[in-house]
């Protein structure tokens, strides 16, 4: 029924439909929203103020606010477009790898079921650029495309932690022997110098302000966050992510017995598979005998997830996205082998099982009302709650 185009148009058909329907339901300003929402306005209505991310993701809200408003739907849609080409973002990464069709789409449709990438998409947050930017820049870094600099640079100036997915490119660029003047301006200078630029706008409206001095005071305030619930409730460790033991509640409503929440929170199969699958890696990984794209996928797992543990600042489960989308990868290399070896009825129930998660926490995830014990019965644990 489905050609191998269609199903990807599927899969991206359902992750923007996902993103858009209702993305306007809540009037008020939902989590995060409440800083970058606003730091995006006051961009546009040159207020200065002070921020403890990099501007880029906010110049995106911003550009969204300038096209269509400020309300929920205007803050909101550009978020929405850019998270539902995460997936084939993904896919065209896994492509480059080994240029096996199908690996790419299984990848992409992994990464489409996943919960938290859908609520990330929904809100005026920072999270689903950083994403797209630094998968952007490593799929051109694959393709030997300079651009890719431009890219990764791009996801820095997101967010600090971007930097994971330029060493991953970086890496890449090694491994596939750009010469080494090449990386030096394709891949440092560039993405320094459009990492400097896109601060000029942020240092023209606050005047008095250097460079310098501003990374000092951003980095004051995040080695003073301190760590622990007894800074914020959602608090959670490094290692606790993959196992999904702590989300968080962006929204929640009790009327008349109907609750209306938004659950950050990952699709459980999803994850659960995606541990498995990258601890199944690890022994082929140490011994340096695993495949190109399974060496790509659990190196920038690692490069993700690892320096979390350096962090003493309070830290929260949306961190552990951009590994997320490397261990997708990893999961469709494991799935793809399954079937190639035989193994199909497993590759098929690998396959299902993460739609079926996506399906049964959906209304948590787009904030449907529901009555209570139809709610509890999605919160299998005390902490998920």
């Amino acid at each position: 029924m489905f050609g191998y185009w269609g199903l990807w148009g599927l899969v991206w058909g359902i992750s923007f439909g996902l993103r858009f329907w209702g993305l306007g339901r809540f009037e008020e300003l939902v989590f995060d929203e409440v800083y970058f929402a606003k730091f995006a306005w006051n961009y546009l209505q040159n207020i200065p103020f002070f921020d403890g991310h990099p501007p880029l993701g906010k110049y995106i809200i911003a550009l969204g606010i300038k096209l269509t408003g400020f309300y929920p739907w205007g803050y909101r849609w550009l978020n929405a477009l850019v998270g539902s080409f995460i997936p084939v973002l993904a896919g065209l990464v896994t492509y480059e790898l080994n240029r096996r069709k199908w690996l790419a789409l299984i990848a992409g449709y992994l990464v489409a079921t996943d919960g938290l990438l859908l609520v990330e998409s929904r809100y005026a947050l920072i999270n689903v650029h950083l994403i797209a930017l630094g998968l952007l820049g490593q799929w051109l870094v694959l393709r030997r495309s300079g651009w890719g600099g431009v890219c990764l640079g791009a996801s820095v100036a997101v967010k600090w932690n971007g930097l994971a997915y330029w060493l991953g490119g970086v890496l890449a660029a090694w491994k596939l022997r750009w010469r080494g003047w090449t990386i030096l301006i394709s891949l440092t200078l560039v993405p320094l110098l459009v990492y400097i630029l896109v601060w000029l706008p942020h240092l023209a409206q606050n005047p008095g302000m250097d460079l310098f001095t501003l990374h000092r005071q951003i980095l004051g305030v995040h080695t003073r966050l301190g760590a622990g619930s007894d800074v914020h409730p959602y608090c959670s460790t490094w290692w606790s992510w993959p196992l999904m033991l702590r989300p968080m509640s962006y929204y929640y409503q009790n009327q008349d017995g109907w609750i209306t929440s938004v659950q950050a929170m990952g699709n459980p199969f999803l994850w659960w598979l995606v541990l498995v699958a990258v601890l199944a890696s690890l022994p082929q990984f140490i011994r340096r005998n695993c495949p190109w794209v399974l060496q790509f996928a659990l190196g920038n797992y690692l490069m993700n997830l690892l320096p979390w543990a350096l962090v003493k600042r309070c830290i929260f489960i949306y961190h552990y996205l951009p590994a997320l989308v490397f261990g997708c990868i990893a999961l469709a290399w494991w799935v793809e082998t399954l079937w190639q070896t035989g193994e199909r009825k497993l590759a098929i129930v690998a396959l299902m099982v993460p739609g079926v998660g996506l399906g049964f926490w959906l209304p948590i995830y787009l904030g449907l009302p529901l009555r209570l014990p139809f709610w509890q019965w999605r919160f299998w644990f005390p902490s998920w709650i």
